[in-house]
């Protein structure tokens, strides 16, 4: 994972080889702290370069959507594997173990596993992603929510025609007549 992400690799064999690529040959004569602090370091300066390239606010948020994203796929992956535990941990009983054991102990490493995941997922779409991506992700997401809604922007509700009163038979004539509708403005209809 380290080599595809920085490039590195350790120089197998002679020395002289090491001496012509100092950076990748130097790994293999460090101790294991040294490593682990070099890598850290180069670690840091890559994710440091991606935040000012991409700005402090659009980091942030691609930080947040990615680990969002990721939780979410990764907790149902982890509910589905629970799940397929649970309906086959009777059969640990038949091979002398107790269920109620095997079921704590493997579904404790089902939830170490996913959180490993998590941190492995969010670190590795992290330093591949780039902000063209990102926008095109969210164009994606824009057109999507514009074909499911098609149609309601564009339609403008009418408003109800309201109707007026109308005249009864036996109601006073609007003429002020006196008389009833029926002998009056309205004898013919």
């Amino acid at each position: 994972e380290v080599k595809r992400i920085f490039s590195i690799e350790c120089v197998g064999g002679s020395y002289t080889e090491a001496a012509a690529k100092p950076e990748e040959g130097m790994l293999c004569t460090m101790t294991r702290d040294e490593i682990y602090e070099f890598l850290l370091v180069k670690v840091k300066t890559k994710y440091e370069e991606k935040r000012a390239s991409m700005g402090e606010e659009a980091f942030s948020k691609l930080q947040k959507f990615l680990l969002l994203q990721i939780v979410d796929s990764k907790w149902k992956e982890h509910l589905y594997m629970i799940g397929d535990l649970e309906e086959g941990i009777h059969l640990r009983s038949w091979g002398q173990q107790d269920p109620l054991v095997a079921y704590t102990k493997e579904s404790g490493d089902l939830y170490a596993n996913m959180l490993y995941s998590i941190k492995h997922d969010l670190i590795y779409y992290l330093f591949r992603l780039t902000l063209s991506q990102v926008h095109e992700q969210e164009a994606e997401e824009e057109q999507k929510e514009m074909y499911y809604n098609r149609g309601d922007d564009a339609q403008t509700k009418s408003m109800p025609v309201e109707a007026e009163d109308k005249i009864g038979r036996n109601d006073p004539c609007p003429c002020g007549s006196g008389l009833k509708y029926k002998r009056c403005c309205g004898k013919g209809s």
